[in-house]
């Protein structure tokens, strides 16, 4: 009993009209009150309403409690039939519930006894006794409802000690048909009663999610189904699942919250929703919490705290230990980390059961928390992560990137394969442009060397020409063969001179000093003869020589257009100029081909065409397919309607979450990046203003990527011939190279939030957005702790949003929220709240449910505002 009661507000079956064996009316009980108790607990029904007509006695009370489990709750619920008449002519029941906690049997029947009876033939006014009801029957009486409930009011605290109940169909009930008079009849008894009795197809109508109800009665009322036993066998064919605590405090509960706070179906609403949940924790001992301050433990006499699947808020004070707790507990797990200063001491005397599935109690994990950490898959924002991951304008990419991964929007990486072709185009386009540019290479030069060689190739073989170079060769060949019988003469002439020369040394070595012998003279000379001879040769050879000579110039001087070398071998020659020819028109094919290459590659990169896409182009398409993508998963994500997966209420809940966000997708050019990868493409020595940011920006002009894709278009080639001290090659791949273009184009969403940039709301917006997100991407599974989400969020949104959206999520998941915030504790209906205390060191935590006294007191003491929040509750449903 005592965990139940720590595990706040749990599904309980609670029946509120069960007669006795001393009804009144319609006895058809057969048993003893011990058999009825019996088949009570059978049932499994722990909260029970004795009910009688007009009077209820101690006895019948007091009797049944005797055979009841103490924790069963037994409420007293008189049962009165009123003057009034419904459509078909039968007296309108009106139930009430006492508070047999607050107020006792004897005082209920002081006060009804100063309520007169109706419909006595007596002539003196009788009252609202139990003789009475005996003396003149239940059936035949009835008594004013309004003297009733005036009475009351008069005597008790409606609320704290006792409540209207309106019966709507069944006996009495008071269903009005289409007369006026009875429609007004049931506005005044739906009015004046603070749940009603009914049937399951009624739950919807006092709800006022159908009918016309809605439209007279703004606050919504709960609906009982009782089986309204009058026999054993009655027992427990009707009830109604109630999830709070088994107190009168806990039937108010289900007047704030009618909807969420009861079910009318036959099996338990706990296992309604499918999903897992941390269920319990253990304090085996005392825990030193950090390894360097034995100051700080959490005690071992809070033993064991089970947790509620659904909301479990953490209360306490200012360093009473509620974020410590699930801090300590949260890094045990992979990939949870928080705040806290200190390294966490952890030896394995606290424990964390983690159930897989709330269908099957078997399925359980218990965690020892110690040095290792644990895996399990669950959401936990610690104290100000949320503004952490918001707040900076220097975090926007990193907040694109978390955006992005809880919205599933997945950036596709460049084209790898077009990136290729676009740096190997341009790579091929700048060196045939290096090969175009040299003389040698152009077609016009080339076509002229064609035609000069053609020309001269055609001159030397013409048979005039021919004929000349054949007389220039044979007039060589005789100048030569004249020149070499020249030296042979004048060889010899020497040789005659010689041998004279040499008689006359003779003559003188024998003649001495006589002088005897005469020389020989000149004109003794022997050789007179041959000399002359010789010397008549060589002027005939040498005349020759200078005729062949003065032919040959005049040859030389007909070629000197078409050739100055060599003619004797130019015949010869011609099958060399015919190569030279070949290899001219073999150059001026390949330049023509690499020309048009050039042009086609100019075309292929730089113009597009109806049918072609240019690479510049296909460079755009791709950032526009990236923007594009993204923009299709954001549609995805967001088109919750097409998830088969989720019901209509959670596709409400989606809706909730995302109708406020929606997200632009933006190629962001960064200038500031582009340039500082421009300074590394510039020659300092040629660019004298190197560091000149200004001077940079006004060669480029490009400032956005609309100017950018009209630069890679229009002006990139022009730069690069213009070689004005800029490293071409690094200057072509900061241009197109797609790994450079990511450190100045980036392609991310811009969430949105009601219409505004993030940039433009405040950090608790901010806050409020990627919470939003994050909860939408996985609303309906794994737990969340949140530490204070008061502090990162938006107080409007936690107000009007986030109160209600907790009330639907923890239907889906459990959610534990540390707070300080008392709307969240209260307006958000927590079926927990664990209150923390600092006792001199040692962290103590106390649990139990909204309803419960204790913790409701506690809820007032600690947080700011729990005490107007509770009372603003009360006002909204009138209560005092």
């Amino acid at each position: 009993m005592i965990e139940e009661i720590k595990k706040g507000s749990i599904w309980r079956k609670w029946d509120l009209h069960i007669h006795t064996p001393n009804t009144h009316l319609n006895n058809k009980y057969n048993c003893s009150y011990k058999e009825i108790a019996e088949k009570i607990i059978e049932e499994e029904i722990e909260v029970i309403g004795v009910t009688n007509y007009f009077i209820v006695e101690e006895n019948e009370i007091t009797e049944l409690k005797k055979y009841l489990p103490n924790e069963t709750l037994v409420l007293a619920n008189f049962e009165f039939r009123t003057n009034d008449k419904n459509k078909i002519g039968e007296y309108i029941n009106s139930h009430v519930l006492f508070n047999l906690d607050k107020v006792s049997i004897s005082q209920i029947l002081e006060s009804l006894s100063r309520i007169p009876l109706n419909n006595i033939a007596d002539d003196n006014t009788q009252y609202c006794t139990i003789e009475n009801i005996k003396k003149y029957g239940a059936d035949n009486i009835t008594i004013s409802f309004d003297d009733l409930r005036k009475q009351l009011e008069r005597d008790f605290s409606i609320w704290n000690d006792f409540l209207m109940v309106g019966v709507n169909n069944g006996y009495g009930g008071f269903h009005p048909d289409n007369k006026p008079r009875n429609i007004q009849l049931a506005k005044k008894m739906d009015k004046c009663s603070n749940l009603i009795f009914g049937r399951a197809s009624d739950r919807n109508f006092f709800l006022n999610l159908e009918g016309p109800r809605k439209d007279f009665f703004k606050l919504p009322k709960p609906v009982f189904v009782c089986s309204d036993a009058h026999s054993l066998n009655t027992i427990g064919s009707e009830f109604t699942w109630v999830k709070a605590d088994k107190t009168f405090e806990g039937l108010r509960q289900t007047i704030f919250e009618p909807q969420e706070r009861t079910r009318i179906q036959e099996n338990n609403p706990k296992y309604d929703y499918e999903k897992p949940y941390f269920s319990l924790i253990n304090f085996k001992e005392d825990e030193q919490i950090f390894k360097d301050d034995s100051d700080l433990i959490f005690c071992e006499s809070t033993k064991t705290l089970p947790l509620n699947p659904n909301l479990v808020t953490i209360i306490g004070g200012r360093g009473e230990g509620k974020s410590m707790l699930s801090e300590y507990i949260s890094s045990s797990f992979y990939g949870k980390t928080g705040n806290k200063i200190g390294e966490f001491n952890k030896t394995e005397k606290i424990e964390v059961e983690y159930s897989k599935t709330i269908l099957n109690d078997d399925e359980k994990i218990l965690f020892p928390l110690g040095e290792n950490e644990h895996s399990v898959d669950f959401i936990y924002i610690s104290q100000g992560d949320l503004k952490s991951k918001v707040e900076s304008q220097d975090k926007k990419s990193l907040l694109a990137d978390s955006i992005s991964k809880l919205a599933k929007l997945e950036k596709s990486e460049f084209d790898n394969d077009l990136n290729k072709l676009i740096l190997s185009s341009i790579k091929e386009l700048q060196e045939l442009e290096q090969f175009l540019k040299i003389n040698e290479n152009k077609i016009d030069y080339l076509k002229k060397e064609e035609k000069k060689t053609n020309e001269f190739i055609s001159n030397i073989t013409t048979e005039e020409n021919k004929e000349k170079l054949e007389q220039y060769s044979s007039n060589l060949e005789k100048i030569k063969n004249n020149t070499s019988k020249s030296t042979e003469l004048k060889s010899l002439t020497i040789y005659l001179n010689d041998i004279v020369t040499s008689i006359n040394e003779k003559i003188n070595e024998v003649n001495e000093e006589v002088n005897l012998i005469p020389l020989l003279s000149e004109e003794q000379n022997i050789f007179k003869n041959q000399l002359e001879a010789i010397n008549n040769w060589l002027n005939k050879i040498f005349k020759e020589i200078s005729d062949l000579t003065d032919k040959n110039n005049k040859i030389k001087e007909s070629f000197n257009e078409v050739y100055k070398g060599d003619l004797s071998t130019l015949l010869k020659d011609v099958d060399k100029f015919q190569t030279v020819l070949l290899n001219i028109r073999e150059k001026i094919s390949k330049v023509t081909q690499k020309n048009k290459r050039f042009e086609n590659l100019k075309k292929l990169i730089f113009i597009s065409k109806e049918d072609k896409e240019s690479l510049i182009n296909k460079i755009k398409s791709q950032y526009s397919l990236q923007k594009t993508k993204l923009e299709q998963d954001w549609n995805n994500f967001t088109d919750f309607e097409k998830n088969d997966d989720l019901n209509d209420a959670q596709k409400e809940i989606m809706e909730n979450l995302l109708q406020d966000l929606s997200v632009e997708v933006v190629i962001e050019f960064n200038e500031s990046s582009f340039y500082e990868k421009i300074y590394h493409c510039i020659n300092g020595a040629v660019w004298r203003v190197k560091n000149n940011l200004k001077a940079q920006k006004e060669y480029f002009e490009i400032n956005d990527i609309d100017s950018f894709y009209d630069f890679l278009e229009n002006k990139f080639l022009e730069v690069c011939e213009s070689n004005n001290g800029l490293d071409t090659e690094r200057l072509t791949k900061l241009f197109f190279d797609s790994n450079e273009q990511k450190d100045y184009i980036n392609v991310y969403p811009i969430l949105k939030y009601d219409g505004k940039d993030l940039n433009k709301i405040s950090v608790g917006q901010k806050g409020t957005v990627y919470l939003k997100l994050k909860l939408a991407t996985e609303a309906f599974s794994k737990p969340i702790i949140f530490d204070q989400p008061e502090d990162d969020l938006d107080n409007e949104f936690i107000m009007n949003n986030l109160i209600n959206l907790f009330k639907e999520l923890k239907k889906y998941r459990q959610v534990i929220i540390v707070t300080h915030n008392a709307n969240l504790v209260i307006n958000a209906d927590a079926e927990q709240v664990i209150v923390a205390t600092n006792d001199k060191g040692k962290l103590k935590y106390l649990s139990g449910s909204l309803e419960n006294e204790l913790i409701n007191k506690k809820i007032c003491q600690i947080l700011e505002g729990g005490e107007l929040a509770f009372e603003k509750r009360r006002r909204k449903y009138k209560i005092q």
